[in-house]
């Protein structure tokens, strides 16, 4: 008798728990969003520092640059296109800018211009300089060139504006 009661109390319990696992929430549009895949990645030339892109379905992507001995990686908000030093001491990427400010732009007949972050993997220093449009390391790593956007056209005076205003 006491095996018969045992062998329903473990029949009881093994139902319940398979009842619960078998309901599963559903998902909704704004799950959809979070949902993440790999984008590119980049080794630094000593393979100390990896650079990886992690993109969403709701276009809230950024970049992370996390040393490969371990440690909290740093994240570029909208970053891509990383770009190592040869001698491994900095990392330049681009920035550009969350989908909801590229229609305020746009809607402003506004340039979307992106920015260029720039990372010392030495100190951690990270610094943003706006209206970039490409950028290089020099073959030894000392120098960044940068290139900033073409300077834009006042339709009505017919006069250039500068793209950078020096104050």
């Amino acid at each position: 008798m006491r095996r018969v009661i045992i062998a329903i109390i473990l029949l009881f319990f093994g139902l319940t728990s398979t009842n619960d696992a078998q309901t599963k929430q559903r998902l909704t549009p704004e799950d959809y969003g979070q949902w993440e895949t790999l984008g590119s990645m980049g080794l630094s030339p000593d393979g100390r520092w990896l650079a990886y892109a992690i993109n969403r379905s709701n276009r809230n992507n950024e970049l992370r640059i996390t040393s490969v001995a371990g440690g909290e990686p740093k994240v570029a908000a909208f970053g891509a296109q990383p770009v190592f030093s040869s001698d491994s001491r900095w990392v330049a990427y681009s920035l550009g800018y969350a989908e909801a400010q590229e229609e305020k732009l746009r809607k402003e007949k506004k340039p979307i211009h992106r920015k260029l972050g720039l990372l010392n993997l030495t100190s951690g220093e990270q610094t943003v300089v706006d209206g970039i449009e490409s950028f290089a390391f020099s073959a030894n790593g000392a120098y960044l060139a940068m290139r900033r956007y073409a300077p834009e056209h006042d339709v009505l005076s017919g006069l250039q504006r500068p793209a950078v205003q020096w104050l």
